[in-house]
């Protein structure tokens, strides 16, 4: 019984490889553009697919991206947050500004 349930919860709630081929290839898609402004801007920042994309762990359904944008160290927070929404802003019209600061 605990199996049964168990196996159709995980129908429910895995991407199929369909799904997870269209999240792969709008992942690339995002982080080639991202790539192509930070070289025509002439600024060294990587990029970094993260968060359940990254691990294929995300639930069916939810189609949420987080990309890091790891800066030099000597630009200031505000120099990073300008670039960085630029950035973001260069890939699509439609986006969310959400704002997270990691000390690594």
């Amino acid at each position: 019984m605990k199996e049964g349930l168990r196996n159709a919860v995980l129908s429910r709630i895995k991407p199929n490889e369909e799904e997870k081929r269209r999240m792969s290839d709008t992942a690339e898609k995002v982080m080639e553009k991202l790539r192509e402004e930070i070289s025509s801007l002439g600024i060294s920042v990587d990029v970094h697919l993260v968060g359940s994309a990254a691990r294929n762990t995300w639930i069916s359904g939810d189609r949420e991206l987080d990309i890091f944008l790891l800066f030099p160290p000597h630009l200031t927070v505000e120099e990073m947050e300008a670039m960085g929404l630029k950035l973001g802003k260069c890939v699509s019209d439609h986006f969310e500004e959400r704002y997270a600061e990691h000390p690594y």
